[in-house]
Formats: C-alpha cells, sequence, structure tokens
C-alpha cells in the first residue's frame, strides 16, 4: 500500500522535531513527489514547516509557491516560518499576500507577525495596527488571549507606541 496524502503530513511533523530534520524532510519531500502529493496543501504545508525548521527557507518558499491552492494553514506556515528564523519584512509581506488572497488568518498567524512586526529593523507600527484592527473586528480583544495579548503589547512597545502598549495591557481581560 502506498503512502498518500494523509500519511504525509504525520510523518514530516515528525521528521521537523528530530535534531537534524533536514535529511528526513527532503527524503519525505521526494517520496512525497514520487506519489503526486506534494501539491496538497496539507502535505505541502508539511514540507514548508520540515524546511523551515531545518532553517532552509528557500526550500520551503519554493514548496509553497508550487501549491496551486493555497490555503490558511499553508500561508500561516509560511509566515511563521520567515518569522522564527529573522527574517521579519519576508513574515510581514507574506501576512500582506495573505490578506490580499482574501485569505482569513489564524490566531497563529497574527501572533507569527506581530513578532515580525516587534522584530523588524524597520520597525511596523502601521502592520501591527492593522493586525490589532482585524483582531478588533473579529472580536479577538476582549477577551484576548495570553499569546496574542502579549504580542500586542510588546509589538505595541518595541514599536515605541508605549502609551498604545499600556492601554492594551491595562484595557485586555486576558484568557488563559
Amino acid at each position: 500500500m502506498a503512502p498518500g496524502r494523509h500519511t504525509f503530513p504525520f510523518l514530516l511533523k515528525a521528521a521537523a522535531r528530530l535534531p537534524l530534520p533536514l535529511p528526513a524532510a527532503a527524503q519525505l519531500h521526494a517520496l512525497a513527489f514520487r506519489h503526486g502529493v506534494h501539491l496538497d496543501a496539507y502535505v505541502a504545508n508539511g514540507i514548508v514547516r520540515a524546511y523551515s525548521v531545518a532553517a532552509r527557507l528557500r526550500a520551503a518558499r519554493k514548496v509553497f509557491d508550487e501549491v496551486p491552492e493555497r490555503n490558511a494553514a499553508v500561508y500561516t506556515t509560511m509566515v511563521s516560518a520567515y518569522a522564527q528564523n529573522g527574517r521579519h519584512q519576508d513574515a510581514i509581506g507574506m501576512f500582506d499576500e495573505m490578506l490580499h488572497e482574501v485569505i482569513e488568518p489564524s490566531g497563529a498567524a497574527l501572533a507569527s507577525v506581530l513578532s515580525a512586526c516587534a522584530r523588524s529593523a524597520s520597525g511596523s507600527l502601521e502592520m501591527g495596527r492593522r493586525v490589532h484592527d482585524i483582531m478588533e473586528a473579529r472580536g479577538m480583544t476582549n477577551p484576548v488571549g495570553v499569546v496574542l495579548g502579549t504580542a500586542l503589547v510588546d509589538m505595541y512597545a518595541k514599536n515605541g507606541a508605549i502609551r498604545e502598549a499600556v492601554a492594551v495591557f491595562e484595557g485586555a481581560h486576558f484568557l488563559h
């Protein structure tokens, strides 16, 4: 029995947890290609994640670009990959692309882009405010989860918007 689109995401998740994930990720990518499931959004998402954990962002982006029907999970993984590997402007750009494609960002995508906005060398207060607006429009700010609330305060503070950071902190009712 040949592995299919339901098998690979689990294998790729396990590969990403290995101390040296690249060899297993590359082998699984080749196997997924051979079985014709490498362009499935969920398989591709696992491949992107495994490559990003191995800090192979070019390979991750190449896989991302090849996926014909990208979903929120694939975009979130790519935003997170850039943010976690210090490519903050790329994370912000990918999030912006996600919005332009009218894909609803998950809480993980919002947290990742807020982190990128906080750590970007050029500062990204404008994008951070857009994310805050999205959160408010979706009713995610009252109460706000600890991860998103902390990311929002951090983003404002690191961009020098101390009053806004304090306002978010003082006005937040955090979910635990």
